[in-house]
């Protein structure tokens, strides 16, 4: 039979003669039914394949792939390695008990190699590989033969030393044939083992670089976002500034607008009042100065008449310095008022021009500030006030609703 792992095939070869009588072979491929007799489904039917040709003597023949996946068909996990002990016998002194740790070392190095990857067995020099199959197949007819051992015979006893002799050699044949091969296959192991440790660092580092990478553009990201949100913000903090600021300033404009309109009519009402009394009183004057003519050149007379004249002028001019007070108390306050207006006005102007510079709007705040509050000069009062410094109340109350720039242009 030609078995071909492989590609899971069976081969029958037959020897034949052709017409002149040269020999040839005859390649037959195995039908599922014809596969089920040559089927290397159990133990028994492996070893017999390994068992040498009784006519020609030869071995099993193959490739070296072909030979390791034949040798890993194996199962030696299906051995039962305790009733190898054969404790029934010990009461007559012919237990395996002395050989039962060399058969489980035997085993073991078995084991070891027919369990280890496909590829490490290939590369193993072929008489490794057959050293390997022939210790296997011994390893199940030691096994068999302490099974099969009873007391009956001429002298079991000889049979018993020979056999606990045989298995020994065996344990010791297998030690020293296959310590190299394991030593080889650990290598193997160390390797591979290196290998995966360096796999999985280096996967390890690349997923760090990776997760580094990744936290770092999230970082930046969410710089970037945030740095974006904070504008925002001031953009509509300013805005809401300015709104509001609009709405005070108008509200406020209008109110000194409207002081302004009330005493500038306060203003032509006290000039009309001044006009209509200097009319009134020349006409009561030189009516006076007509009847109150000098009467005689007695003194009595003469003072009844500066009396009477003086007593109207006094009158006359109470009047006249009052009205012209109040129409320039009017003016001036109509003027400031305007002023102020014009002030709140031109600040919403010099606002809007100087945009997110908060200190160039500080400072047309400071300044609409001082014209509002200052006492500013009309020119309709005679008596000037002086022009507060730097260091008064309202001056120092505008310096602390305005924030502080930092030293050092931060």
């Amino acid at each position: 039979m030609l078995a071909d792992f492989k590609f899971q095939k069976s081969y029958y070869l037959e020897r034949e003669s052709d017409e002149e009588n040269n020999p040839v072979v005859q390649v037959t491929e195995l039908s599922d039914d014809e596969k089920q007799p040559l089927a290397l489904e159990d133990t028994e039917t492996m070893l017999s394949r390994l068992r040498a040709n009784p006519n020609t003597g030869q071995g099993p023949q193959g490739t070296d792939e072909g030979f390791t996946d034949f040798l890993k068909k194996f199962n030696l996990d299906e051995t039962d390695l305790d009733n190898l002990k054969r404790m029934d016998l010990s009461g007559a002194g012919f237990s395996f008990e002395p050989v039962h740790q060399n058969l489980l070392i035997a085993h073991g190095m078995l084991q070891e190699v027919l369990t280890s990857p496909r590829e490490w067995l290939i590369n193993l020099p072929k008489e490794r590989v057959q050293s390997i199959g022939n210790h296997l197949q011994q390893l199940y007819e030691k096994l068999q033969a302490i099974a099969d051992f009873e007391i009956s015979g001429e002298n079991p006893t000889e049979t018993y030393t020979d056999l606990l002799q045989d298995i020994s050699l065996f344990c010791s044949s297998v030690k020293g044939s296959l310590s190299q091969t394991i030593a080889y296959l650990k290598s193997k192991q160390v390797e591979e083992f290196e290998s995966h440790i360096n796999t999985t660092v280096t996967n390890a580092v690349e997923n760090l670089n990776t997760e580094i990478n990744r936290t770092r553009e999230i970082n930046d990201k969410a710089t970037a976002e945030l740095a974006e949100t904070q504008s925002e913000v001031s953009r509509l903090k300013l805005e809401l500034e300015n709104q509001l600021r609009k709405k005070s300033i108008s509200d406020h404009e209008k109110i000194f607008a409207d002081q302004a309109d009330k005493h500038q009519t306060g203003a032509w009402i006290w000039l009309g009042v001044t006009v209509i009394l200097t009319l009134g009183f020349g006409y009561i004057f030189w009516e006076l100065l007509k009847h109150l003519e000098p009467t005689g050149s007695q003194l009595p007379h003469i003072l009844q008449n500066l009396f009477t004249k003086g007593f109207f002028l006094s009158l006359i001019f109470l009047l006249l310095n009052r009205s012209i007070k109040n129409y320039t108390a009017e003016k001036h306050l109509e003027t400031i008022n305007r002023h102020r207006q014009n002030a709140l006005a031109t600040f919403k102007a010099f606002a809007e021009a100087a945009g997110e510079n908060q200190e160039t709007r500080d400072a047309v705040l400071l300044a609409s500030t001082e014209a509002i509050f200052d006492a500013n000069q009309s020119g309709y009062l005679s008596v000037k006030t002086s022009r507060p410094d730097s260091s008064g109340p309202m001056h120092r109350i505008v310096n602390t609703v305005i924030p502080n720039k930092p030293s050092g242009g931060e």
